[in-house]
């Protein structure tokens, strides 16, 4: 077990370091070809923004680059809908994910801190207790990398619907796959709906590797 953990810890490293090389070879990139464009004003150290006195329970997601504070412009009239869920047709949603990723990212903690309810009462968590996500939350590299690719997605590949609605017809189950694991789930998902006597119809979507 302890070889077994020292690889992993190796193996980290040098997946890190790589990812922190690539960010910064496309950050020069980025200001070369912006340079033109935008102005971005120095901070002084003295800025309150910088203050060190940070609150013990807030554990702030560092900045991996200058670019993260940086948005593409939004769609115009973008703002949050605070009962999303009621939305009537999925184009009503643009607007509203437009305004998410404007939001400031949090962490794993955070996140799991806004979740009040018993872990015994109201949480059906239906995975092991002994997996490595489940024990340990997982790096906030990673969760900035996710972040990203799901913004780079709202931003400037994500269609209206009403582009395609011609397409499809009546209701059905649209599952996203994109690794071994989720198509394992969806051999799962599949066989259960089978044994249900499912007639609905599924839509697989395999996500693009990056």
């Amino acid at each position: 077990m302890p070889g077994i953990k020292r690889t992993r810890i190796i193996l980290a490293l040098v997946i890190t370091c790589a990812l922190m090389l690539l960010f910064r070879g496309n950050e020069a990139t980025f200001q070369s070809s912006q340079s033109t464009k935008h102005t971005i004003p120095e901070q002084s150290l003295e800025d309150s923004s910088l203050n060190s006195e940070v609150s013990p329970g807030h554990l702030a997601a560092p900045i991996l680059d200058s670019n993260l504070e940086y948005h593409p412009p939004l769609l115009q009239q973008t703002k949050l809908i605070a009962d999303a869920h009621r939305l009537t047709t999925a184009d009503d949603f643009i607007h509203h994910f437009a305004a998410v990723t404007a939001l400031k990212g949090i962490t794993q903690r955070e996140a799991r801190a806004t979740c009040t309810w018993p872990a015994d009462t109201y949480v059906d968590f239906q995975f092991s207790d002994t997996l490595e996500w489940v024990l340990e939350e997982r790096p906030v590299l990673e969760i900035e990398l996710r972040r990203r690719e799901w913004h780079e997605f709202i931003q400037g590949q994500m269609i209206p619907y009403a582009n395609v609605k011609d397409r499809f017809s009546g209701r059905g189950l649209a599952i996203v796959v994109g690794n071994a694991d989720t198509v394992m789930r969806v051999k799962i998902i599949l066989r259960q709906l089978k044994r249900l006597g499912s007639t609905i119809a599924v839509e697989i979507t395999i996500g693009t590797p990056r």
